[in-house]
């Protein structure tokens, strides 16, 4: 991915970062030339309701860098882009570049005359060219000769203490006072200064943390959302647990004591949660409660192994048909991922290959033995055979019509996706991501 990668991790991982070099990147996947575009040009594009489509993109959006350049706050970066770059237009490294102006963000920007996309030789021979030449040695050398901190911290029960010494590559004096963590979806990317978001008010909508740092307190600023975590950080380090924390948002003002914060460092079960009209500390796991690794949307089932169920409840014309499209599925992934997706009938799924995938569950619980297990922990009611649902109120009995749906597969799995209808002469029904 060259330097749409390097501006992606840097962003989503901004703790993990001494500095960011970007040669040459786009700023999202969908502008990389025409390989990726979202909805331009699609014949369906007259059919497709403006809500519906705002939906589809918000998916997406935790994928673009631009939304996130406040995270690179206090990381110096390097970019720069040959000004004949055939490849990636200039006005890419160009519009970053504002962008990162504009959070008053440490930026160097070059532009090379008469250079492209490659380049072997920036002012001399063979002196490194597009991605070893003299200033991007003497930039990486700079930036990784920072002093670090003596020594790191570790938790445990109530209290912390320093133990063993810092990373050489870990930043760790003159640290800002002001950082601003902000994220699509908590499921992608970590967290800013240690504060990392759990969850969200509204999901697939901006949440943002404006934290300001002083000498005992840490004020911040909360904006869409509902749970957050804390960790001391290795670069550019808090010392969270000499704080307490003072909260603000839209239902007011709350606060922390600094044993609430040690306790929040000392275990991982513990985080700040904002309750129906409170900022609470929360120590309790359900399983309607969605943490970034049970997040959305659907396409995270495929980001671990995974495998499609298929039902054998129904007809033996049935039965065949969900298998045709679990093999039609299948290879699918494997054409345009090199992804393997196992198929397995659902009479074969057994207790180990739950626990071991996340799975692909197709057939209504007419058709698939496996389905109900899932329906029944979201707010779809299937009535009769299985051709005919509601969600709430509403009620749903015409045909090729269904529902696609998150549903839980544990506390450490994506939630599951169902799918459905695949058979359209069945009317309604479902085929369950899990």
């Amino acid at each position: 991915m060259g330097d749409h990668g390097a501006w992606h991790l840097a962003t989503h991982f901004p703790d993990r970062a001494l500095g960011v070099v970007a040669l040459a990147g786009w700023i999202k996947k969908e502008d990389y030339g025409d390989s990726n575009l979202f909805f331009r040009h699609d014949i369906a594009n007259s059919d497709v309701d403006p809500a519906v489509k705002a939906v589809m993109e918000a998916c997406i959006a935790e994928n673009d860098v631009d939304r996130h350049v406040s995270n690179l706050q206090n990381i110096p970066v390097l970019a720069r882009i040959g000004a004949n770059d055939r490849t990636v237009h200039p006005y890419f490294v160009r519009r970053m570049y504002r962008l990162l102006q504009a959070w008053n963000i440490s930026v160097e920007y070059t532009e090379l005359a008469d250079k492209e996309h490659w380049w072997w030789d920036t002012v001399e021979t063979n002196d490194g060219g597009a991605v070893n030449d003299k200033q991007l040695r003497d930039f990486m050398l700079k930036h990784m000769k920072i002093p670090s901190a003596p020594n790191t911290e570790s938790c445990h029960g109530d209290s912390c203490s320093q133990q063993g010494a810092a990373s050489k590559y870990s930043q760790g004096v003159n640290n800002p006072s002001t950082f601003t963590l902000t994220t699509m979806n908590p499921a992608f990317g970590e967290g800013l200064r240690g504060l990392r978001i759990l969850q969200q008010v509204v999901p697939f909508r901006r949440s943002r943390v404006k934290g300001t740092i002083s000498e005992n307190k840490v004020i911040l600023e909360i904006e869409n959302v509902a749970a957050f975590i804390l960790e001391e950080p290795d670069n550019r380090p808090v010392a969270w647990k000499g704080k307490s924390i003072e909260l603000y948002d839209i239902d007011g003002r709350r606060k922390f004591s600094q044993g609430d914060v040690i306790k929040v460092l000392a275990s991982k079960n513990f985080y700040f949660c904002r309750g129906r009209d409170v900022w609470l500390l929360w120590t309790t796991y359900s399983g309607d409660h969605r943490l970034p690794v049970t997040m959305g949307p659907s396409r995270r089932v495929a980001e671990r192994p995974f495998i499609i169920v298929t039902g054998t409840l129904s007809s033996p014309s049935v039965t065949q048909a969900i298998q045709e499209l679990a093999v039609y599925i299948a290879n699918l992934f494997y054409v345009t991922s090199d992804t393997l997706a196992p198929v397995v009938p659902d009479v074969d799924l057994t207790d180990a290959l739950k626990d071991k995938y996340n799975l692909v569950v197709l057939g209504n619980i007419g058709e698939n033995s496996h389905t109900k297990e899932f329906v029944d922990q979201v707010p779809i009611h299937y009535h009769g055979s299985g051709h005919e649902f509601s969600l709430n109120n509403c009620k749903f009995n015409e045909l090729n019509t269904g529902a696609l749906f998150l549903a839980p597969h544990g506390r450490d799995r994506p939630w599951g996706v169902a799918l459905s209808d695949p058979l359209p002469q069945q009317g309604t029904g479902s085929a369950s991501l899990i």
